[in-house]
């Protein structure tokens, strides 16, 4: 009974600490630097969670449950994976539309891989009209994540940025 406690606390602590990752990174506005590595990385978050979510349900099933229990809350546990995988597949196909960066404009004179950038937000084939075009300045965390926040151009120090022509 204590090591189940354990595990169902682990299990809560994977799905909130995945949760959080999620949160930070969209309140953040950090990006991944590769497509690949963005795909695979909320590939295997959301096979985790859901994976975590149906333990969490099936580990509820007691032994001196009657077949009948036993029968409801595997099917609990299941529909409620699905609906959660469900609302995932949602997310992922709303998430089509995106910033795709069109052209550097300037780079940090002190540290070259901070840039700001010319942008564009595009729905890919869905789209049918021009895209709408943006500035951001983008920071480099490391060599997967990056920071990206909107800049004016007009505001930028000529002293710290260095045009790229």
């Amino acid at each position: 009974m204590k090591l189940q406690r354990i595990v169902q606390v682990l299990l809560i602590s994977i799905i909130v600490s995945l949760i959080l990752v999620w949160l930070i990174c969209n309140i953040l506005n950090i990006e991944f630097t590769d497509d690949k590595i963005e795909s695979e990385f909320y590939s295997r978050s959301v096979d985790l969670f859901t994976f975590c979510w149906l333990l969490i349900f099936l580990m509820r099933i007691r032994v001196a449950d009657n077949f009948g229990n036993m029968l409801v809350k595997i099917i609990v546990a299941l529909l409620s994976t699905a609906f959660v995988y469900f609302i995932f597949l949602v997310n992922i196909w709303a998430e089509i539309c995106g910033w795709g960066t069109i052209k550097d404009l300037y780079v940090s004179e002190s540290n070259p891989d901070n840039k700001i950038v010319m942008r564009a937000y595009s729905c890919g084939i869905l789209d049918s009209k021009n895209s709408e075009k943006a500035t951001f300045k983008i920071i480099k965390i490391n060599s997967f994540l990056i920071r990206s926040s909107r800049i004016d151009t007009t505001k930028i120090d000529a002293k710290k940025w260095i045009m790229i022509k």
